[in-house]
């Protein structure tokens, strides 16, 4: 099958994207996100697993 594909905005090259939380002491837990892309305009997909600390639920 075939489809015609919309041309969309994209983040290139791609950036390294960090995603930040604070620990419960107060110090910053940065992560390096590695897999992300950007879904629309002001719109940023991280696609995170929740073995990492900084996705942990309180």
């Amino acid at each position: 099958m075939r489809k015609k594909l919309n041309i969309t905005e994209g983040i290139f090259p791609m950036p390294v994207l960090m995603a930040a939380t604070y620990n419960e002491d107060g110090s910053v837990n940065v992560m390096n996100a590695a897999w992300g892309t950007m879904q629309e305009k002001g719109n940023v997909a991280l696609n995170l697993t929740e073995t990492h600390k900084t996705v942990k639920k309180l």
